[in-house]
């Protein structure tokens, strides 16, 4: 039984370890998901973060040309497809890899990497509703991947993952319960640690909430999901300065858009902050991805009739009013004691 495990274990990375990096060609080297030469996702664990990387275009060039000749030679290549799978992953076209990696998949089922990144690249982050062809397709490959190589932390992680997100649905505490397996079996990736963060804030754990946040902001600071649910976060505790600086953050990493949920927040903190001009600005922005969103055009119109002049005349009256009492109640103790 015991040496039977350890074929099992030897299964996971089989294809990343024949192949090495599919892109520069370079050995691969199992302490780490990231080829340590040209920084191709190896063992993808977010597609957001993956298509932050920017790699080399000469040399994927070149990785792309030799696996299609290939392909050319041997159609069935279950390690070309594999390679083009994630060639074209890291190079942030998503549809082109999955139809090498389902490929890949069919060519060499007993390997648990094929199923594993396919899995994630269907998952898409998180993004596919669990009612999708995809979910359910993920589903089924992180469960091969699992059954494969029973040690693939990575799997064993985004399996919990995936049963959390369909518990959301319907058990906020019992999906809490999958995301904190997943975020100890593998706490250094920062997408469980956000899921983690965003299903403690829905049970009003404020406090533990943020931690998630922070850490998955510490582990990949490019995250802007994690900076804007942290701005959300700030937001529902009043402290709109700290919301500002994570909203900030959250826009300047998602790109033009890409989050109309962080201008939205954004925009509610400077508001809150009397600086209601910038407020506009990023509402309108949240409103110019999502024009057909209801709450950000509420908010448009909130931000739109509250006036911060008034807000200070209304102020400056209550100061004079409290130092008018404070006057008069001097000069009363004057006329007491005289």
């Amino acid at each position: 039984m015991l040496q039977e495990h350890r074929i099992e274990v030897k299964m996971a990375n089989l294809l990343i370890q024949s192949l090495g990096c599919p892109n520069c060609g370079a050995p691969y080297n199992p302490k780490t998901r990231n080829c340590r030469f040209c920084g191709s996702v190896l063992i993808v664990t977010s597609l957001a973060e993956t298509f932050t990387h920017n790699l080399d275009a000469h040399q994927v060039s070149v990785s792309l040309d030799k696996w299609r000749k290939l392909l050319k030679v041997d159609t069935e290549n279950a390690k070309a497809h594999y390679a083009l799978g994630l060639t074209y992953l890291n190079s942030k076209l998503r549809d082109a890899a999955l139809t090498h990696l389902r490929k890949a998949v069919l060519l060499a089922p007993e390997v648990a990497d094929t199923h594993y990144n396919l899995a994630i690249t269907l998952m898409d982050d998180g993004n596919k509703s669990i009612n999708s062809p995809e979910y359910a397709e993920a589903v089924k490959e992180i469960d091969y991947s699992n059954r494969l190589a029973p040690d693939f932390r990575e799997a064993q992680a985004f399996r919990h993952f995936i049963l959390a997100r369909k518990l959301d649905e319907v058990d906020n505490q019992q999906a809490l319960a999958e995301y904190i397996k997943a975020a100890k079996t593998c706490s250094d990736i920062a997408m469980l640690q956000n899921n983690l963060g965003f299903c403690l804030f829905k049970s009003n754990n404020l406090a533990d909430a943020e931690v998630c946040f922070r850490r998955a902001i510490t582990l990949n600071p490019n995250d802007y999901g994690a900076y804007t649910n942290l701005c959300v976060l700030m937001y529902r505790k009043g402290m709109y300065k700290e919301g500002i600086e994570a909203g900030m953050k959250a826009v300047a990493n998602s790109g033009a858009g890409k989050n109309a949920n962080a201008y939205d927040i954004l925009a509610l903190c400077l508001w809150k902050s009397k600086r209601k001009l910038e407020a506009l600005e990023y509402i309108k922005k949240a409103i110019a991805i999502e024009p057909d969103n209801p709450r950000y055009k509420e908010n448009l119109k909130k931000i739109q009739e509250s006036s911060p002049l008034k807000s200070t005349f209304n102020t400056t009256v209550w100061i004079i009013i409290i130092i008018a009492i404070i006057y008069f109640f001097i000069q009363w103790l004057w006329w007491v004691n005289h």
